[in-house]
């Protein structure tokens, strides 16, 4: 899974053949309710930022501060036109995950004239209204007086904008001037032209996970654009995203703009080892591992030097120990489990160095894309096999292992776990590490029941940690 980073200095996505729901009622005539649901990120604070923007009042009597939107602001996100506005009691800028819906239903006495004040919104699957204005008790004029009747209007002059609002009037597309950029990510986008039933909302939210198929909900007849924010293969950014409704011939497909940048929403990994396996312990007194290509600025690396012997290892710059096995077992094994976030500049090998010459040696390093680099109180460190019961906060985490083993045979036997994604094993002459992704995405809540075993190996050494999903 992928979602869209806006850079909060120019990033957007415009949709150039969608103006959102209108007056017009399309595809029903008259029919201004409306949902709009996404997955959020960000620390943004201060001046606000659009999430998204659709119609500016034809007549011109809504000036640019007025225009309709979802925006933060002061750290909560609010359905905002012309004064107006339901805004979330939760602050939701604390660089946390979180689902947004709204829904509006009109209350409107003149078509298309509407009060947001009226509208709910929903945080991370609950019922989350804060502060409200607007409706019959106040409504805000252009000039900043007050009327008590429902003015606000959503026609269809502008088209929608995600990450930022147009600045003046005019039929505004890819070009233009835009502001109130949003700085965060966005993932899964949908508008549709009704409230959503329970049913669908839950669909949705999917119990804190995002990815649903819309397209498999209720009420798929008033979905009108879906953004999968990087799952398609057509996405690019800067350049299309691709509208999974294709409710018209053109699909709605937004233009992305330059400060927009596509990532994994969920923790990725590559794998890296040391170079190809020796039959016998080599001279000298050090672990190269070689990165991979592959790894990008960012990433979090995971690398595990182990030799048998008794010593110490010195480890490379820029590296932060997880845990580490200083005591001799199983005939002598010792480790240590370290961590790194790549640089835009990262060496092309990392070497670990022993004050032992000639020992049986090896190592191996895991690369995570999308993951959270502070990395938790889940690490364990096990001689049964059985791993302890920990728990996973975050949606998209992953549980990663280092099984050591000292072996006869080194060339094939390899530590298995229950639920296995065997990433990289390295061994030399006495000694093997296998790196492996026990469970990929998992589940929220209490982690059980995991496990791993190594063949002729009577007491596995066994060390992990749960990586977290969404840096």
């Amino acid at each position: 899974m992928a979602l869209a980073r806006f850079n909060g200095a120019g990033g957007r996505i415009v949709v150039p053949a969608y103006k959102g729901v209108t007056i017009s009622g399309t595809p029903r005539p008259h029919n201004d309710a409306r949902s709009i649901t996404f997955w959020m990120q960000t620390t943004q604070s201060g001046a606000p930022g659009t999430i998204c923007y659709w119609g500016n009042d034809l007549t011109g009597e809504v000036t640019d501060g007025g225009q309709n939107r979802i925006r933060m602001i002061q750290g909560r996100v609010q359905l905002f036109g012309r004064g107006s506005f339901v805004e979330s009691n939760s602050l939701v800028n604390d660089g946390d995950l979180h689902h947004i819906l709204f829904t509006y239903t009109s209350t409107a006495t003149i078509l298309g004239h509407e009060d947001f004040s009226s509208g709910n919104v929903h945080v991370d699957g609950s019922i989350d209204n804060g502060r409200r204005r607007g409706g019959s008790n106040l409504k805000i004029q252009p000039d900043g007086s007050e009327r008590t009747d429902i003015a606000v209007r959503t026609p269809a002059e502008h088209v929608v904008v995600i990450g930022a609002r147009p600045v003046g009037s005019g039929d505004i597309t890819s070009s233009g001037s835009f502001t109130d950029y949003f700085d965060g990510d966005i993932d899964e986008f949908a508008i549709y032209d009704e409230v959503l039933s329970t049913g669908t909302f839950s669909g949705i939210y999917n119990g804190g996970t995002p990815g649903a198929d819309l397209l498999a909900l209720g009420q798929v007849p008033d979905l009108q654009v879906w953004y999968t924010m990087g799952d398609d293969g057509g996405d690019s950014a800067p350049g299309t995203m691709v509208d999974q409704r294709k409710l018209t011939f053109d699909g709605r497909d937004g233009t992305v703009s330059a400060g927009v940048s596509i990532v994994p929403s969920l923790v990725g990994y590559s794998k890296a080892s040391t170079p190809p396996t020796e039959t016998a312990p080599p001279a000298g007194s050090t672990v190269i591992i070689y990165g991979e290509a592959a790894i990008q600025e960012g990433d979090l690396l995971l690398a595990i030097a182990s030799f048998n012997g008794a010593g110490t290892i010195t480890t490379p710059a820029g590296w932060t120990t997880v845990m580490s096995r200083d005591v001799a077992l199983m005939g002598g094994i010792h480790w240590v489990i370290q961590s790194r976030v790549a640089t835009s500049s990262e060496p092309a090998y990392h070497m670990w160095t022993f004050d032992v010459d000639g020992v049986p040696r090896s190592g191996c390093m895991v690369s995570f894309r999308g993951a959270n680099a502070t990395l938790g109180d889940s690490a364990f460190a096990i001689l049964t096999g059985t791993v302890p019961t920990l728990t996973n906060n975050v949606s998209g985490s992953i549980l990663i292992a280092f099984a050591n083993a000292q072996t006869s045979n080194p060339n094939t036997e390899e530590a298995t776990a229950n639920s296995p994604l065997d990433l990289e094993t390295q061994h030399v002459s006495g000694v093997q590490v296998t790196a492996l992704a026990a469970e990929e995405d998992l589940p929220i809540g209490t982690i059980s029941g995991r496990s791993f075993s190594h063949p002729n190996v009577v007491v596995p050494d066994i060390a992990g940690i749960i990586i977290e999903g969404r840096a």
